[in-house]
């Protein structure tokens, strides 16, 4: 568990390190959002310290503290800085797996399964493997339908994609 600890903290550093040395450059770098849709480091992280009312460069230091959640602004940052995409993705209902089963990124099992959609693709196109993790609430697998997400969980293939 410390190996896993320690890596989650270093992709942390990375991250944050990301969008603050993107928002010190005379030219703002640049970071790919979603379908080849760009933000300056500077406005992302500007509108995520809004959102807590308070400033770019608290923003950026409350984000090194591991207590403190990440978010989308650090998932974007990760993704251009590993170069690689990280697919978000959400746990839906057993009955509403039809709706979603002709869309792109659908995964489905048997009946005990969780069935999972795409909800976005940061980041750059991967020059290796994609990035999954899960947006989905604390008590997940128990309890997540109906709950607001406020957690992410790294997803691990059962097999090779």
């Amino acid at each position: 568990m410390s190996k896993v600890i320690g890596h989650s903290s270093k992709l942390r550093i990375q991250a944050v390190e990301a969008l603050e040395n993107g928002t010190k450059h005379a030219q703002e770098t640049q970071l790919i959002m979603q379908k080849g849709e760009t933000i300056s480091a500077a406005e992302l992280v500007s509108q995520a310290a809004t959102q807590y009312g308070i400033s770019s460069g608290e923003y950026l230091s409350n984000m090194r503290h591991e207590n403190v959640w990440g978010g989308g602004p650090e998932i974007v940052a990760l993704a251009n800085c590993l170069e690689r995409q990280i697919v978000l993705l959400e746990p839906i209902n057993k009955a509403d797996k039809t709706i979603v089963e002709q869309k792109e990124g659908y995964c489905g099992g048997d009946a005990k399964s969780i069935y999972l959609n795409t909800i976005a693709r940061f980041g750059p196109p991967s020059k290796g493997n994609s990035i999954h993790i899960l947006s989905t609430n604390q008590q997940f697998p128990q309890e997540y339908h109906g709950k607001p997400s406020n957690h992410f969980l790294a997803v691990f293939p059962s097999e090779p994609f």
